[in-house]
This record gives C-alpha cells, structure tokens and sequence, in this order.
C-alpha cells in the first residue's frame, strides 16, 4: 500500500509540480554581508564563499557560474533564495563511482543511499555495502529509474554538469530531488580534479579532512614529478575510435598529466583542453618513432592490437613491446580502479608513469600493464 501510495504521489508531483530546483539554482543570491573566499589550489570549476552563518557554492564551467547554493549545519540564511543543504547529509545518491569513492576515503559510506549502477565500481568496500544493504541503483542516461528515485527521496542527487538537459533528471527536479551537477571531469589538470573531494567533504562535514587528504596526495604528486628526468619523451596516446583517433591537447587532464610526467605528443595543442581528432595516417606518420605507446582503448595484448591494423607494426613502440594500458586493477564486469580511484590518487599515476619512463619493472606498476 506504501508503494502504491508513493507511485501515485510521485505522478501527482510530476504533472502539478510548479517549485522547482530549477528555479531555485538559477536564482541569485540576496546575502549582501562579507564574505572570505575559501582558498583552492588548483580546482577552477567550484568557488566556496564564507560567510558568517553559511556557505556560498558556485559551480563553474568555462568561467561561467550555472549553479549556486548554500550550505551549512543549520536552516537556510533568511536572506538567501538558492538551493540550500543543511549538513552533515545522511541520504546521498551519488551517479559516478568517483563520487562514491570520495565519501568512502572521507569515512562517508554509510551516507550512500543510492548508486547509479554496481559494475561500474572498483572498490571492494563499495561493493560490499551496496549488497549488504541493499542499496538502490539507479541506472543512468534515459534508463535512469526516476520512480525509484523520488521514493528514495535522498538529500541530494550528484551527477556531472553534462546532465543539466537529461529530461530524467528534469523530472527529479520537478518533483522536488535536490539535485547537484558536478563539473569535476571538466578541470585541466589532475591535482584540480583530485581537489574535489573538498567539495563532497562541505556535505557530511569532513571539509579538513578533504583538505588534509589532498594535502598528502599534492605532495606526493609534486614529489614524484621532481625526480623525473628533465629530458622529454615522445609518446603515443589512445588509439582510433570510429575511424578517428582522439589525441589530449596541451591543456587538458591528460595532456598536463603526460607533461607532468615528461612525455610529450608531436601532435598537439598547448591552448586548448580535451582531446582533438586526428586521421589514423596523421598519427601513424609522427608517432612512428615514438618510444611509448600509453592507453591504446581497450586493447589488451599486442596481438589484438594487430589484427585491428597491420599498419600498428609501423611504430617503434608496437615493435619494441613499450605498449602500457591501465587495465591492472580492472574488474570483469569493467570497474577500473584507474578511472576511480585514479582520478582521486594522481600521484598513483604519476608515479606509474615514471616507472614507464624509466623502463623499471612490470610489477612496480599499480594501475598499468604492458601489453605482450
């Protein structure tokens, strides 16, 4: 009966529904009082503003601000109409595994109440609370189940700024499902995107243990990249895709991580962020004397590397066996701790990558394997 009740509310909500999110993160803030501006190192797309009594969050894509909120232990500031969360949050639906990992390093599991789905996580002790409590998942895209969703009723929905027009999501908002899009994968370097966990720390109150968390994986990262030799090394990334093959360009996460490791790409773009295509023949022709060949997709051994293309057996990385693609911590139904708890530990990759560089020994590599 409780069920059927909740379904017909959530029709109810969906077609009469007129207060919504929307409206309310578009809104701009009224709090005239001063405020500090919470400092970061090296996140460009969230601002965290201090005032007295709350917290300001602005949420950024290309220098743009596109959602706003405000954040602290008690009620909403009586001068303030944006979205507000009263924190410590105990109901979290989180629709990214690197999300979820984050409030598992910060001591946070138990606020996890929804996942978007279990195969796309790596960590043993996701997997394991999810079974044992029976968590929801969610799915995502279109599939994304709204229903289940609204009976959840969690505090907060986190998924990533690309999904601001997903009409799922839309109906979530309209129904009254706080929902935060995070823009974390759009920062350029990878110490930026790691400081997000300071983000997540503002909702379940551990914002100094996120900050002394990123602290150690700074230095570290810093660390690893001043032992590395000054001398640069041409390197191949990636491999076609839909008969075009995606190079990172000088100014994107993957392009200051191989910078930072002093690999370089002959084909590049120091301006720009992302990745830019490139002909397969283009690639092939500048590559072919380069010493390392990093991430080829999917592929897991040489040989299936050449039977896609007898053309591979034209660069000196395919010939001289230096073929590395993070498939290490890779689970069979296709968690890979390298796009979990990588993206949160760049120092793990950074330090893989120096291990590369230098020829050391295979089972000195925590994220990658070389392909034979």
């Amino acid at each position: 009966m409780r069920i059927i009740t909740s379904i017909l509310l959530f029709v109810i909500c969906l077609s009469c529904s007129n207060n919504t999110q929307e409206k309310q993160v578009k809104n701009a803030s009224s709090v005239n009082e001063p405020y500090d501006l919470v400092p970061l190192k090296w996140a460009k797309n969230f601002r965290i503003k201090a005032y007295k009594t709350h917290k300001t969050i602005e949420l950024l894509a290309n220098n743009t601000v596109y959602q706003t909120f405000t954040i602290s232990d008690h009620k909403r500031p009586s001068n303030s109409t944006n979205q507000h969360f009263t924190t410590p949050l105990t109901a979290i639906a989180s629709a990214s595994c690197v999300y979820t990992k984050m409030f598992e390093i910060l001591g946070g599991l138990q606020t996890i109440k929804g996942i978007d789905q279990l195969k796309f996580q790596y960590s043993d002790a996701v997997a394991n609370y999810v079974n044992t409590n029976q968590i929801l998942e969610f799915g995502s895209g279109e599939a994304l189940n709204t229903e289940e969703l609204f009976i959840l009723s969690p505090n907060v929905l986190f998924t990533w700024s690309s999904n601001q027009n997903n009409q799922q999501i839309n109906k979530l908002i309209k129904l009254g499902i706080p929902v935060v899009f995070a823009s974390s994968y759009l920062e350029n370097h990878p110490l930026a995107r790691a400081e997000w966990i300071k983000f997540f720390g503002l909702f379940i109150d551990k914002y100094s243990e996120a900050e002394a968390h990123f602290n150690k994986i700074e230095a570290k990262y810093l660390a690893h990249k001043s032992k590395l030799n000054s001398q640069e090394e041409l390197t191949l990334v990636n491999a076609p895709y839909s008969g075009q093959w995606y190079l990172p360009t000088g100014n994107s996460y993957m392009g200051n991580l191989l910078k930072d490791a002093h690999f370089s790409i002959y084909l590049k773009d120091t301006l720009s962020t992302g990745a830019k295509p490139y002909t397969f023949e283009d690639v092939i022709t500048h590559h072919q004397d380069a010493k390392f060949w990093i991430n080829p997709s999917h592929y897991e051994t040489l040989a299936q590397i050449e039977q896609t293309d007898s053309r591979f057996n034209q660069l000196n990385a395919f010939k001289q066996k230096r073929v590395y693609n993070a498939t290490k911590r890779k689970r069979e139904n296709g968690g890979n701790d390298y796009w979990e708890q990588g993206v949160i530990r760049p120092d793990l990759v950074l330090k893989d990558l120096n291990h590369i560089f230098n020829s050391d020994p295979i089972d000195s590599l925590y994220f990658f394997t070389k392909l034979d």
